[in-house]
């Protein structure tokens, strides 16, 4: 028992440190996307820069790259490293027991096949309409925060604020749906 407690608290801190090397990764691909970004738009021809509202280059620097580091980058860097680990234990199995190794890998196949024929669709669109609307939520806070003056005198602050509730609503609903689908496996 001893000896069993030794490899699961290795494991336990050897997980732990894995994770936390690839979200400190990931965090620094954010910094350097956001200034990337960053400076791309102000190097932007002034015209092609008033193209687009503002809130979109803000939701860009904001949101996207918070969401593309957290989600793509911290997803695939631990799907990795758990493959890994998968393929170790897979190799065990197909050395001690090959019959049982075939029959596991037909039905983790299957399961994956289905499971991509299911939800990708949806997961792409669900990630659109995120995008759409999380645009939609950093837009009316930026009109509403940055026009306050004028809001107020035409006392429109209920409608700022009713755009920004239903657009985080919406983000919110979605992004349930997406949670749900990206834990089913």
């Amino acid at each position: 028992s001893g000896a069993l407690l030794t490899v699961f608290a290795i494991k336990t801190f050897s997980t732990i440190w894995i994770n936390r090397t690839i979200i400190a990764f990931s965090m620094q691909q954010q910094v350097r996307l956001c200034s990337f970004l960053m400076q791309a738009y102000q190097q932007l021809p002034y015209k092609l820069y008033l193209q687009r509202n503002s809130s979109e280059y803000i939701h860009s620097i904001q949101i996207l790259t918070a969401q593309f580091s957290g989600k793509v980058v911290t997803t695939t860097l631990q799907t990795l490293s758990n493959g890994i680990v998968g393929i170790v234990i897979l190799a065990m199995l197909a050395w001690s027991n090959f019959q049982i190794f075939l029959l596991l890998f037909v039905l983790l196949g299957c399961m994956a096949f289905s499971y991509d024929r299911l939800f990708r669709r949806r997961i792409h669109s669900f990630g659109h309409l995120v995008n759409q609307f999380s645009t939609k939520m950093v837009q009316g806070i930026h009109e509403g925060i940055e026009g306050l003056k004028e809001i107020r005198i035409l006392g429109r602050e209920s409608h700022f604020h009713q755009s920004v509730q239903e657009a985080a609503q919406k983000t919110a609903d979605i992004g349930l749906k997406l949670q749900v689908i990206s834990i089913a496996p």
